[in-house]
């Protein structure tokens, strides 16, 4: 995040533009959902199928109610300028708290355009094998180079809220038939196994990271809220967007898992499971692929441009000093480029910043910030209370710094 130009980064860590100033209530939930739904919905029902039915299910529910949570702490310490994250944390914590925003947000969208990245790899190559993934990487990368290159994003993010959208709708309703479809297409499907516990410990590290990452819808409903015409009514739209969220994850974690069971713990991300289950793809399948492609595309540079940005500011790049700029953010661009090719693996990507940058502002910022900006400057006569609320978010930073230790130490596995 860039602290001159605080706006910037509040993209969508995974889909969706800038709303509106004063919008209504329905628009504010709708932002609110269209923002939290995106690429992490892919890892899911391999999550689910990591930790177990039992498990899965139960941390899924658990990471919904407490993500319901950390979103209202940090609802609660905005005051009425607050414009976004950044703001809480200079309020809290002055530069140190811009500055630790800025490192989780920025790392986030740098590390989510590397997912990005991958999966235009990836995918591009399931629709044609003829040329080697990490060509078509090399391809994506010539073609987004120069878009990076734009100092605003205006018509990109236009494209990215209209186009890229509706390709998340689509994705969502393609992923949630794939797995029921799966089903009732042929009752006999003797090879899906449905393991209600899962076969070690250590496997719930990713189940955290993923939830983690696909919940996170902390990163922007501060400035959905900001954008409001009620602000009364920002309680309320929390509760809403995130139900929605919850509810939609919950649907597609539900018809993936029944359609392929354990064996989802083989593939990479939902899609690979769509498309590796038959020989030759059907609707379905080319409805996901060209589906995510459009998303990656419409968002990679939407996302990289914030953390473009903030390396300007902080190479002191002036506005005149193109050359300077462009290099900067080819730089970025090959960085994304070089973790696609080198580390071509979708869940060990997803697990790093699940349980790294995502955790950080998603399960620890707004409990710290909100003990910081609240509990801690409540009257005496409530000390009690007090105490109860700050021993209650110790234990879930707790949890949340175990689940992340996990999490990072799976991804490593993973990833090597």
């Amino acid at each position: 995040m860039s602290p001159t130009n605080p706006r910037e980064s509040v993209e969508s860590v995974k889909v969706g533009s800038e709303p509106p100033a004063g919008q209504s209530n329905a628009s504010a939930v709708a932002n609110l959902v269209l923002t939290g739904i995106g690429v992490g919905m892919l890892s899911l029902p391999g999550a689910i199928a990591q930790a177990g039915y039992a498990f899965g299910f139960a941390l899924l529910i658990f990471s919904g109610i407490v993500g319901m949570l950390y979103t209202q702490l940090l609802r609660a310490c905005m005051k009425p300028g607050t414009r976004n994250y950044e703001d809480i944390g200079m309020d809290a914590f002055g530069r140190w708290g811009v500055a630790a925003v800025a490192f989780g947000v920025n790392g986030a969208l740098l590390g989510t355009c590397c997912v990005l990245m991958l999966l235009l790899g990836q995918n591009s190559f399931k629709l044609y094998n003829g040329i080697a993934q990490e060509f078509w990487v090399l391809i994506w990368a010539g073609i987004l180079l120069p878009i990076s290159w734009l100092r605003t994003m205006k018509h990109v993010g236009y494209i990215s809220g209209t186009v890229g959208v509706a390709s998340v709708i689509i994705l969502t309703l393609s992923i949630i038939y794939a797995g029921f479809a799966r089903v009732a297409e042929d009752s006999g499907h003797h090879d899906v196994v449905y393991e209600p516990y899962p076969s070690g410990v250590m496997g719930l590290g990713i189940s955290f990271a993923s939830m983690t990452f696909a919940f996170a819808v902390t990163c922007t409903s501060t400035t959905v809220l900001h954008d409001m015409k009620d602000a009364s009514a920002h309680r309320c739209v929390v509760y809403w967007g995130v139900s929605l969220v919850g509810a939609v994850y919950f649907i597609v974690s539900v018809s993936g898992y029944i359609g392929w069971g354990s064996s989802l713990t083989k593939f990479g991300n939902f899609i690979d499971a769509v498309a590796g289950s038959t020989r030759t793809y059907g609707p379905t399948a080319y409805l996901c692929i060209c589906s995510i492609i459009v998303i990656c595309v419409t968002h990679y540079a939407v996302l990289l441009n914030p953390v473009s940005r903030i390396v300007e500011v902080a190479l002191r790049t002036e506005e005149h000093q193109i050359v300077k700029s462009c290099v900067l953010r080819s730089s970025l661009v090959a960085f994304t480029v070089l973790i696609a090719i080198f580390v071509p693996k979708f869940q060990g990507l997803v697990g790093l910043l699940g349980s790294v940058c995502f955790s950080l502002i998603h399960n620890f910022f707004p409990s710290i910030f909100y003990i910081r900006l609240v509990l801690l400057r409540q009257p005496k006569e409530r000390s009690r209370q007090v105490i109860m609320k700050i021993t209650g978010l110790g234990v879930l930073l707790v949890i949340s710094f175990i689940g992340s230790v996990c999490g990072i130490y799976d991804a490593i596995l993973a990833l090597v």
